[in-house]
């Protein structure tokens, strides 16, 4: 599950102008591990996570990851 924080800093970084691209990259250099502790972060990994908090995507998401999206509004 990713930290509701991480979730906020990709909403921000992407409002700024940063790409999907640049968003997995930043995420990548600085540690932020992925659910599967994979490689690196993929843009479509954080398309999907903004597509969820913006609400465009009917998906089963957990409580927390409800209670961002409703703050970011």
């Amino acid at each position: 599950m990713v930290e509701a924080r991480v979730v906020k800093a990709m909403v921000d970084m992407h409002n700024q102008g940063m790409s999907l691209r640049q968003i997995g990259a930043f995420l990548t250099q600085v540690g932020v591990p992925t659910k599967k502790m994979g490689m690196g972060w993929h843009p479509e990994t954080v398309r999907r996570i903004l597509e969820i908090v913006r609400g465009s995507k009917k998906e089963s998401i957990t409580s927390e990851l409800v209670e961002v999206s409703r703050n970011m509004k």
